[in-house]
């Protein structure tokens, strides 16, 4: 007997490229807190995906793709874009701090030659920030309309 839908997980070459991908943002803003909520669990569900992974199968690239550990550090590296763009809706900003479409500075962090265990948690501080910093935020300021082109 099954206990809720089957979960389909998509193989390598069914994944669309991140830039094609549509998100609809249409959820009511009651649930913005789960919301929060499930964003600042990310690194320790991270680490618990990749406690028992080996380094090698870790660092494995295939051509023109990151690793799974470069995935990891990206997280990382979006944290300040992440947090920018907290600040904006705080003070009312008209347009969402602008992403690196490039991700260079995902490129050139060379998250490979560091240890996992150091990539989710370089800044411990910054975990009990986020969702404190995000909580400020209003249901009005939520479901406010801000431009983002990325």
């Amino acid at each position: 007997m099954k206990n809720g839908p089957e979960m389909q997980i998509e193989t390598p070459s069914q994944i669309s490229a991140w830039f094609e991908r549509k998100f609809e943002f249409n959820f009511p803003v009651a649930q913005y807190l789960t919301l929060c909520v499930r964003l600042s669990g990310t690194p320790p569900r991270l680490e618990e995906m990749v406690r028992h992974v080996s380094r090698e199968v870790l660092v494995r690239k295939v051509p023109d793709k990151w690793s799974a550990q470069e995935h990891a550090g990206h997280l990382l590296d979006l944290k300040s874009l992440w947090m920018s763009r907290v600040d904006d809706f705080l003070n009312d900003q008209a347009a969402l701090t602008v992403a690196d479409l490039t991700n260079r500075r995902t490129n050139e962090a060379n998250h490979n030659v560091r240890q996992l265990s150091k990539i989710p948690n370089r800044d411990p501080l910054s975990r009990h920030r986020r969702p404190t910093h995000s909580l400020r935020l209003s249901a009005a300021k939520i479901s406010c309309d801000c431009i983002s082109s990325k």
